[in-house]
């Protein structure tokens, strides 16, 4: 290793522990690297703009934010969260139930952990403590929890970073995430289900017919915008970027005309977007400098030199970066670790016959392990300032929920079929 890189390296590590944005601290390292060096600047920044000039399927990050913003904005959260307690209300924990089946759904527009908990997430607590009489801590470590299941099912903004930086195909890698979001949703699902019966959670009252036929119906268009968008793309007739933006308008159309809203709401969903799309830009041309630093220093050799020394074959290079996922989830952002990390370990997972659809699941499901876990968890804090319960809280609570997440993301290492199933029904050779 040399001075600039050890200089870089530690530059990124002590920022990160101290809680300055991973933006921030990639540059403050790539920086560092830089004078450290001697190289010149302007190549740094010149890295910066091609490599975001050349990352078009970035552009559907912004778009699938501002869907997921807008349908926050009007009454589709609400109609979801109805749909969903029509259908799970009657199960021991039935709002919690509701609150999952409400995620998966949600997750069909969205593909944000963060919109998921802010948008549905806030109505499932809501639910939860007042109409269920949840103890809050509780209810806010599974809305955290479920809301980890939006970026697995398509649409997916990590699976449009992954793919970015893979070169796989989006509508693989989307339908990829069908079944292991599922399976994560059942996960969860089932562990709420036994923790209710400990805590003594009860069944929300019987709901008449006509009301659970009204909520099916008012839930009917969302249900449906995500089929369509997926259907488009695998006709051909629409690309991952061209999906987002039909995304977008139809999720503005449905806010407006199927629910009460105001012209303010429609207006901050618009500067909210624009806010979180600038946050992932600046962290994916941070990340683009800093993997370029590492593959000049040949980072990647070495890293699979060593991986492949100390676990060959598929099984132990899963184990040991689900293992190092995990470890970095805890104090980076999911989009460095998919920009930064994944690279680095993608000619390894070649070389030691891992399908890189395959891998990109699993990476993605062990990253959205990351978003409960201290100290970084980011959705656990913005879970706690809907929720006012204490980050401290939430993170005792949701330590079941972690190990689910884990014990998910085993199984999916495991069974490759359980990701490859579906694209390979489409088409996909690997």
């Amino acid at each position: 290793m040399t001075d600039a890189l050890g200089g870089c390296l530690a530059v990124v590590a002590v920022l990160a522990a101290a809680g300055v944005p991973v933006g921030h601290a990639l540059l403050a390292g790539a920086t560092v690297y830089v004078f450290l060096a001697g190289a010149d600047p302007a190549l740094a920044a010149a890295q910066m703009l091609q490599s975001l000039h050349e990352a078009y399927l970035l552009l559907a990050v912004p778009l699938f934010i501002l869907a997921a913003n807008l349908m926050i904005a009007g009454t589709l959260g609400d109609r979801l969260m109805n749909l969903g307690v029509a259908l799970c209300g009657r199960l021991r924990g039935g709002f919690g139930h509701a609150d999952i089946v409400v995620s998966v759904l949600f997750a069909g527009m969205s593909g944000s952990a963060i919109a998921d908990a802010a948008g549905p997430g806030r109505l499932g607590f809501d639910l939860m403590t007042r109409g269920g009489g949840y103890p809050r801590a509780y209810a806010a470590a599974l809305t955290a929890a479920s809301a980890t299941v939006g970026p697995i099912i398509p649409p997916s903004i990590p699976m449009l970073l992954y793919a970015q930086v893979s070169g796989q195909s989006v509508w693989h890698l989307f339908l990829a995430g069908v079944v292991p979001g599922l399976m994560v949703a059942a996960v969860i699902a089932l562990l709420h289900h036994r923790l209710a019966v400990r805590l003594g959670l009860s069944t929300a009252a019987a709901m008449p017919h006509h009301d659970v036929s009204r909520a099916i119906w008012r839930g009917l268009p969302v249900i449906l915008l995500p089929a369509i968008l997926l259907g488009g793309m695998l006709d051909g007739l629409m690309t991952p970027t061209e999906s987002a933006a039909v995304a977008a308008c139809a999720a503005l159309i449905l806010t407006l005309a199927l629910g009460a809203w105001r012209p303010r709401d429609i207006a901050a969903a618009f500067v909210l977007s624009a806010r979180q799309a600038a946050a992932v830009g600046y962290v994916a041309g941070s990340a683009f400098i800093f993997a370029h630093i590492l593959a000049a220093e040949g980072v990647a050799g070495n890293l699979a030199g060593w991986i492949g020394a100390a676990a060959p074959g598929p099984a132990g290079f899963l184990m040991l970066a689900i293992a190092l996922i995990l470890l970095l989830g805890c104090v980076l952002d999911t989009a460095a670790i998919i920009l930064v990390v994944l690279p680095l370990l993608l000619p390894t997972a070649a070389a030691a016959g891992v399908d890189p659809v395959h891998f990109g699941v699993v990476a993605v499901v062990a990253c959205m392990t990351g978003l409960i876990t201290p100290p970084y968890g980011m959705v656990v804090f913005v879970t706690s300032t809907l929720s006012e319960v204490s980050p401290a809280e939430i993170f005792r609570a949701v330590v079941p929920f972690v190990g689910a997440l884990i014990a998910a993301v085993a199984i999916l290492a495991a069974f490759p079929g359980l990701s490859l199933w579906l694209p390979r029904l489409a088409g996909y050779a690997g």
